[in-house]
């Protein structure tokens, strides 16, 4: 699964609109939002941006690789599992 499924599916099936329309509303450029579609990790203020702009839906956790349970993400655990992963 690539780390940017979320973002995509909030695009394409939770709003239905296209690229163009998710740049233009995070004033990014299409190929900005398109190289996130292809992996690349968005800039900390572009992840603080997409979270806010999908009203938490699309957390900055999303874009990581290592994939949390939901219960840890739900309680708060994910800043510490990250930083224990990371060591």
């Amino acid at each position: 699964m690539n780390m940017c499924d979320k973002l995509k599916h909030y695009i394409e099936d939770e709003r239905k609109i296209s690229i163009s329309e998710a740049a233009r509303e995070l004033g990014e450029h299409k190929e900005t939002v398109r190289t996130w579609f292809n992996g690349v990790m968005p800039r900390k203020t572009a992840l603080e941006k997409i979270y806010a702009w999908s009203n938490g839906y699309v957390a900055p956790n999303d874009f990581c690789i290592l994939k949390l349970p939901e219960e840890a993400r739900c309680n708060g655990l994910s800043s510490t599992l990250l930083h224990e992963a990371a060591a």
